[in-house]
């Protein structure tokens, strides 16, 4: 919703536009003050000129008639106890089950109780019998990192993601009302792919993306680190040193792909069944989850891409163009993530 223009805003629209003559010329101006993306209807500025040359003030006259009765006390008590009890309640409901109308149930949750919509998050739905596994694995590679403190950065993350054309969980109509967020959650779903892209990065080094218009398997999957992944990262100087990451998604743990990592390196790679193994449901822990895949899909889904073709381009121009802050900091926050998986006794840890 837009917000209210003051009194000065409208001021200067009016003086502006009795200056300049030109309502392209108003919107420009307002778009230089208030950002390229800042919009002013020719009516707002037209209406703000007229009053002002007519009655000689932009200030809204007081309005006769009866002051409104839409946020008594009565009123407001109602609507407090109605979210109260269900505050997933949509105003539209709400406004059909008490007859009041739309506007006023939205103008008491808003100015009378100071309440927002709040929007839940997804998370990973995470078991009982997963939280020690979680906690074990914070404490062997916090212990890791004290033997060695260049750890994280010798970690090759990596992932993949599905990408829809226009497809991804929205949240829009999804609202809690409350005077505080409330820290509601979902538990998400795998959905349909369409197409998959693979990506694995260090502190300092991007590889990818990989995109794959098919399911992911097994032979597949060792297709790609065999032909796309080791003659990138052969030649690394830290390769001796390097240990592989991945979770525990079935390809990964095809008997062939195990082979492959056990030879190329031993026991240096992370994963189901690894030498060190990957914890089951942890998105939480790994930075292509709690950062990458997240910030891709963001900067993907801004040009709507509408066919797959599209889709990949854009894709491949967001992530060949990664800033390289964004993975340093990121497998910084590695560290801090598995501590506070102790500290929350292996529960889930925030994005």
């Amino acid at each position: 919703m837009a917000k209210r223009l003051t009194v000065q805003d409208r001021a200067l629209i009016a003086t502006r536009y009795e200056m300049w003559q030109s309502v392209i010329e108003v919107q420009r101006w307002w778009r230089s003050q208030r950002g390229r993306h800042a919009t002013l209807h020719p009516d707002t500025i037209k209406n703000c000129h007229q009053k002002l040359m007519t009655t000689g003030s932009v200030c809204d006259t007081e309005r006769s008639g009866r002051h409104s009765s839409s946020r008594s006390p009565e009123i407001v008590d109602m609507v407090r106890e109605m979210f109260t009890q269900s505050p997933e309640t949509s105003i539209r409901k709400a406004s059909l089950d008490t007859g009041l109308t739309y506007y006023t149930i939205h103008s008491v949750l808003t100015k009378e109780l100071n309440y927002r919509a709040w929007k839940p998050h997804l998370v990973q739905q995470i078991f009982p019998e997963d939280c020690d596994i979680r906690m074990e694995f914070s404490e062997i590679m916090l212990g890791w990192k004290d033997d060695w403190p260049e750890l994280f950065d010798n970690i090759l993350w990596s992932d993949e993601a599905i990408f829809h054309v226009g497809g991804f969980v929205n949240r829009h109509n999804c609202h809690y009302w409350g005077d505080k967020d409330p820290g509601m959650t979902i538990e998400k779903m795998q959905s349909q792919p369409k197409i998959v892209v693979w990506c694995g990065f260090t502190s300092t080094k991007f590889i990818g993306p990989y995109v794959l218009h098919d399911t992911m398997n097994g032979e597949r999957y060792l297709k790609m680190l065999k032909n796309f992944v080791w003659p990138v990262i052969s030649p690394w100087s830290n390769i001796d040193e390097l240990i592989f990451m991945h979770d525990g998604a079935p390809p990964h743990y095809a008997r062939t792909v195990r082979d492959w990592l056990d030879n190329n390196f031993p026991l240096k790679w992370i994963g189901r069944r690894g030498p060190t193994s990957w914890p089951p449901r942890s998105p939480d822990l790994t930075p292509c989850d709690f950062f990458l895949w997240g910030w891709a899909k963001d900067e993907v889904y801004k040009t709507n891409p509408k066919t797959l073709t599209a889709l990949e381009e854009r894709i491949h121009t967001v992530l060949n163009n990664v800033p390289q802050e964004f993975l340093k900091n990121s497998t910084n926050n590695v560290q801090v993530r598995l501590q506070k998986c102790i500290d929350n006794k292996g529960g889930y840890v925030e994005f």
